[in-house]
């Protein structure tokens, strides 16, 4: 019997091009998949705005009420009530791209770290700066969370830009 070459074309035994096929399907599935995640993460273009109106709606209400009474218990249940539908939204968002992506809350709480802690810090300034000034509790809290508010979505932007950006570069 003939012996045979490991080639393309050659016989039972060529091994190479299935293998290196096989690999080349692995790392195509493996790309597809991160992608799939990438897109998963991704926030709709509604959220930062939707953020912002819930940091900041509540606390308009509380000025307006001057922080007394019925106005700062209706503060409190609309940002309740606006955190509840925003999470209700985002879920509903993440069901309907097909991909569920679950991650711990300590996982999520380190991916977002880089954005949350200057949102606080510019709100915690604003706080000291509005204190300083001698605003009083209502004001100091409107103009805290309209930075909030701002930064959220500011944030929201900026994630959703680097995330593009990496679906680029997997392109």
């Amino acid at each position: 019997m003939p012996a045979q070459e490991n080639t393309p074309d050659g016989g039972p035994y060529a091994t190479a091009p299935s293998a290196h096929g096989a690999a080349s399907t692995l790392q195509g599935v493996d790309i597809a998949r991160t992608r799939a995640a990438l897109r998963a993460r991704i926030t709709p273009a509604w959220f930062g705005p939707a953020a912002a109106a819930v940091l900041i709606v509540p606390r308009a209400v509380d000025f307006w009420g001057n922080g007394r009474g019925f106005a700062t218990l209706l503060s409190l249940l609309l940002s309740l009530a606006g955190l509840v539908v925003i999470r209700i939204l985002i879920r509903a968002g993440q069901r309907s791209s097909g991909v569920m992506v679950t991650e711990s809350w300590a996982a999520r709480v380190k991916r977002n770290r880089a954005t949350s802690l200057p949102v606080f810090a510019a709100m915690g300034l604003t706080w000291l700066v509005c204190w300083q000034l001698g605003a009083d509790g209502p004001t100091t809290r409107l103009a805290a969370f309209t930075v909030g508010g701002l930064g959220v979505w500011a944030a929201s932007l900026w994630r959703n830009a680097a995330i593009r950006q990496q679906l680029e570069d997997l392109a």
